[in-house]
């Protein structure tokens, strides 16, 4: 998304107010009940798009009813490759309309390569409290991380997965939490 821009000479003026009008209208093109508005919309996403459509890419990933929006709207999440994006996915996250699609949320942290330091624990904690595949795409993105958080901050996950692991040893994904302690240890020891 976008990212060209941000390589390239300030836009001027007149080049940003026709950014933002784009934005707009692929804001309210993802909000269409036509699977081709949508669609469409997605394809400009991936050309004009920046962290400001992220809660629109949501609302479309779970609200549509079209497997061809789903998957569409799952490639440009993996294909995102702004770090800005990362803190509207974390927020995302805590949203419970979001149930069932937090594994392609926390999967296109990892498939983009986005960074993310400073969300280690709201990652953590959505791998304690999802299911296994959730729970393993968390492992992925704390695993191939090279700067996962700081040193408190992962102090603090460890400890949240120590303590999840003391009371839940039944639950699915607690094979993967295991492996996640492992990770965050590895990560702290650096």
């Amino acid at each position: 998304m976008e990212e060209e821009l941000s390589s390239k000479k300030p836009l001027t003026p007149t080049q940003e107010k026709m950014r933002k009008k784009k934005l707009t209208e692929i804001k309210k093109d993802l909000q269409s009940s036509e699977e081709v508005v949508v669609l469409n919309a997605l394809k400009n996403v991936k050309k004009h798009g920046d962290h400001t459509v992220v809660e629109y890419l949501v609302h479309t990933m779970v609200t549509s009813e079209s497997e061809a929006v789903t998957a569409a709207v799952i490639d440009v999440f993996n294909n995102l490759k702004d770090n800005e994006t990362v803190e509207p996915i974390i927020d995302a996250l805590k949203d419970p309309k979001t149930k069932g699609y937090r594994q392609f949320l926390i999967g296109a942290l990892w498939q983009s390569g986005l960074n993310i330091n400073g969300y280690i624990n709201p990652i953590t904690e959505t791998a304690l409290n999802e299911d296994y595949i959730t729970a393993f795409e968390c492992l992925t993105v704390i695993d191939s991380a090279d700067d996962p958080g700081s040193h408190a901050e992962l102090e603090e996950a460890i400890r949240m997965v120590g303590s999840f692991l003391e009371e839940n040893q039944e639950k699915e994904n607690t094979p993967v939490v295991k492996s996640i302690y492992e990770a965050l240890q590895n990560k702290l020891l650096g």
